[in-house]
């Protein structure tokens, strides 16, 4: 009889019926074995016994064993989930087993499959991540393992979101109401936000000009902010008006000047500086000429406004009655100041006995004028000089505003003292 045999196998399946050996007796015969007597199969890992009996001719029996030894060490195999990244910790899914699906044995049992979680001890937020180990274990009949792990990093680095409509930049009228701070709320994917609200004042160049900075801050439990700023600028772009009755424009003569009046004025959004400026415009002849008042009004942040009057002034001749025709350059002739804007006038001078010693129509001081010497119809010695004395004027001219305006006829006479010597 040939020895026992054995072999090992990994899983029940490997097993089969082994060749068996040839027997013979002892006078050469082969002989035929029975059908083998085959032990119980284990479930996963033991020893499986064919026993085969021989018998010969006579009846003598011999058991040949072959026995298989069962031991399985393949762990099983698997697929690990895929790692997550999450904003969130409540985002992360419960440890679930059915993760695992396409779990595999090198035998033909069952694969068990378990899950245990731990984790980092982190807060889930930017720079403090919440991260979870998640081991998947793999468990075959035969007790071999395979360990599957999957990392789920929860990590909120998203700010939060301000709700609705918010409220745009404005610019104001200092006459404008101030819109009141509304509410605002809003919403973050992980916790529930906390808004505060803040408001500064920059004052500007003046008390009516200013900037309102209001700043709402979204802030969730991670510290992750949003922040909406609205600008508020209040300005004043309204100049101040005048008040009452605004003096007119006219004509005057110079001798009626009119006092400026003081004038009032009103503004939106504070107080009002009223200054005077009175400017001497010449005309177009001596006599004539304009008063150019301007009244400014000033309101605090600088704008103005301006109301001018303008006073057309006309002033009547004056006469320097003294003449001294000695050619040194004063009071060489009889001046009349003022002369040239009324050109139609007519000068007639007389000595003491009533003669006319002089007469002349359009008298300007340069060429028609009077420097001492008798000029009249009635004089007996024309353009001789006149012994001193006193003499009599008669001086007459058309007096006008403009040369158009105000027409009068004004009669002036008096005394004219004449020294030649």
């Amino acid at each position: 009889m040939p020895a026992n045999a054995s072999s090992t196998v990994a899983c029940p399946a490997d097993v089969v019926a082994p060749t068996v050996p040839v027997v013979t007796d002892n006078c050469g015969n082969t002989l035929t074995p029975s059908a083998p007597v085959i032990s119980a199969m284990p479930t996963c890992e033991g020893n499986v016994t064919y026993t085969y009996t021989f018998t010969d001719c006579e009846g003598n029996t011999h058991d040949w064993v072959y026995t298989y030894t069962i031991d399985d060490n393949i762990a099983p195999t698997g697929t690990t989930p895929a790692d997550l990244t999450l904003q969130c910790i409540t985002a992360i899914p419960l440890a679930d087993v059915t993760a695992i699906t396409d779990e595999a044995d090198n035998c033909s049992g069952g694969v068990t499959v378990t899950v245990a979680d731990m984790n980092n001890g982190g807060i889930g937020c930017l720079g403090n991540p919440y991260i979870v180990t998640r081991t998947f274990t793999l468990t075959d009949c035969a007790g071999n393992t395979t360990d599957l792990v999957q990392t789920i990093t929860a990590e909120d680095n998203t700010a939060p979101v301000f709700d609705g409509a918010l409220p745009s930049d404005l610019v104001l009228e200092c006459t404008d109401n101030i819109p009141v701070a509304p509410t605002l709320t809003a919403t973050d994917n992980c916790s529930v936000p906390t808004v505060m609200y803040d408001e500064q004042r920059v004052d500007g160049s003046c008390p009516s000009s200013y900037t309102l900075t209001r700043t709402w801050t979204a802030t969730d439990t991670c510290g992750n902010e949003s922040t909406h700023v609205q600008t508020i600028t209040v300005q004043d772009t309204t100049p101040p008006v005048f008040t009452g009755d605004l003096p007119e424009d006219g004509f005057v003569d110079c001798d009626n000047i009119p006092i400026a009046p003081t004038l009032t004025a009103t503004d939106n959004c504070g107080n009002v500086t009223i200054t005077l400026d009175e400017q001497r415009v010449d005309g177009d002849c001596s006599s004539r000429y304009e008063l150019v008042r301007t009244w400014t009004a000033t309101d605090e942040c600088g704008l103005s406004s301006t109301y001018t009057q303008t006073i057309a002034l006309a002033c009547h001749i004056k006469i320097w009655n003294a003449v001294s025709p000695n050619g040194d350059g004063s009071n060489d002739i009889f001046y009349l100041e003022g002369i040239d804007c009324y050109p139609n006038n007519t000068v007639e001078i007389f000595n003491r006995w009533g003669v006319k010693v002089y007469e002349v129509s359009g008298y300007e001081n340069v060429v028609k004028v009077f420097s001492g010497y008798s000029d009249g119809r009635s004089t007996i010695s024309r353009n001789e000089l006149l012994p001193t004395g006193t003499y009599f004027y008669v001086l007459k001219y058309e007096f006008s505003y403009d040369g158009v305006n105000g027409k009068q006829n004004i009669d002036k006479s008096g005394y004219l003292y004449i020294q030649n010597n």
